[in-house]
């Protein structure tokens, strides 16, 4: 039992005898089976586990019990804190139901193996976010080799993954055996992007006197944001082997330990340690890809480093990571050399912006984008909203909202 990872599984600790290799015969098959009075993930868990039993009625039972888990529940139990290889083993058995791609599309951890195999057999309304997923498929590049083995991509699709990686010089060799496309089908026009914002003087008006009433932004109103993109079975039964991605391994290895201990350890206490000159070297010679799956594993001094990487989506993996620090929100908040993408993709951590600093870095910061700005001006103290009327490093929408409603707050108190 000491091989296996049972923290890193999310197996009850009450429960591990029952799927030790030496528990009981009927313990071990009422687990498998799913029979236990524990929380679906840790179903899911120790189902896992037995996979891997001795026993053939075992195995086939905790197999059975993973295949035959209806999709909506099964979704709903996993997580970031999800085991690779469970997920692993449940998109290799599972590839037609589509929400389970989904979601496995959208969880960090996922190893590489699992990503292509939901490049492989995603559904056409898959394959498009497949393909928004850009800090994936730096990640995982060869992806691109089973977009071309996937049907439902279209020969537009294939062109944009490829246009991508060539640009970030992360494009995989083609193997002389695979086709160089399917089959296109017929493809709709691709949608023109959204026109980015472009506000009057009239519109700034009307977003003063929003702010000054607490009614919704209405450039948020206009504007439609799509966050950074980036945040496997019966031996005997296995069909013949899909190019390029191998046969399953019954295993609990985790990708996570491809990096150094040094880049993963975090320090002890309150110290945050900073990058020497080797860990810099070491990053900045990292392919994007390696850059973007540290970002979510490093250490505090790896962050540090990854968050001002000139790669916008490198730097958006440190923040969407949900490891930072307190005082690492604080810095980056006011941090005016971010990329205004981060500094929104920041405002959605909610647990951050209850800090009253967080937020009032984040109104000071001129890279931060004004509806987000604009949200928290009417929270803020009266001397810093006083402040924030008197600066001219914001843009004009701000320091004018701020003016205004504190004069509106304030007026009557003289002062």
């Amino acid at each position: 039992m000491a091989d296996i990872p049972f923290d890193r599984l999310g197996v009850p600790e009450a429960h591990r005898r029952a799927v030790g290799r030496d528990a009981p015969l009927k313990a071990r098959m009422a687990a498998a089976k799913g029979l236990l009075p524990v929380q679906p993930h840790e179903m899911i868990a120790m189902a896992y586990v037995l996979v891997g039993d001795e026993d053939p009625a075992v195995s086939k039972a905790a197999r059975e019990t993973l295949v035959d888990i209806p999709v909506g529940k099964l979704v709903g139990a996993l997580s970031q804190e999800t085991h690779p290889k469970v997920l692993e083993f449940l998109v290799e058995n599972r590839t037609g139901d589509s929400l389970l791609l989904e979601r496995a599309l959208g969880i960090r951890a996922a190893n590489d193996r699992t990503a292509c195999l939901v490049a492989r057999h995603a559904p056409k309304k898959l394959v498009e976010l497949v393909i928004a997923n850009q800090q994936r498929l730096l990640v995982t590049p060869t992806m691109y080799l089973q977009l071309l083995e996937n049907q439902e991509a279209t020969a537009d699709q294939r062109q944009r993954v490829e246009s991508f990686l060539r640009l970030h010089k992360s494009l995989p060799k083609v193997p002389v055996a695979a086709p160089e496309a399917q089959k296109a089908k017929p493809e709709a026009p691709p949608p023109k992007p959204a026109a980015p914002i472009r506000a009057s003087a009239a519109d700034l008006e009307a977003e003063i006197e929003a702010a000054l009433l607490g009614q919704a932004s209405t450039l948020t109103q206009e504007e439609e944001y799509v966050p950074i993109k980036l945040d496997m079975f019966d031996l005997d039964e296995l069909e013949e082997e899909e190019e390029g991605l191998g046969e399953f391994e019954f295993g609990f290895q985790d990708e996570q330990q491809d990096f150094s201990w040094d880049m993963l350890k975090e320090p002890e206490g309150d110290e945050e340690e900073d990058a020497n000159e080797s860990l810099e070297k070491r990053v900045r010679n990292m392919t994007v890809g390696q850059r973007i799956k540290l970002a979510y594993t490093g250490s505090v001094a790896v962050r540090r480093l990854l968050v001002r990487d000139s790669n916008k989506l490198v730097a958006g993996a440190v923040v969407k990571s949900g490891r930072m620090t307190e005082n690492e929100v604080m810095k980056a908040a006011g941090n005016a050399n971010l990329h205004s993408d981060l500094l929104r993709e920041l405002s959605l951590n909610k647990s951050a912006m209850r800090k009253y600093p967080v937020k009032l870095a984040m109104v000071n910061n001129p890279k931060t984008p004004i509806p987000v700005a604009l949200k928290f001006i009417s929270q803020l103290h009266k001397a810093d909203l006083r402040a924030l009327g008197n600066s001219r490093s914001v843009p004009s929408v701000i320091f004018q909202t701020a003016s205004r409603l504190y004069r509106k707050k304030y007026q009557k108190e003289g002062g």
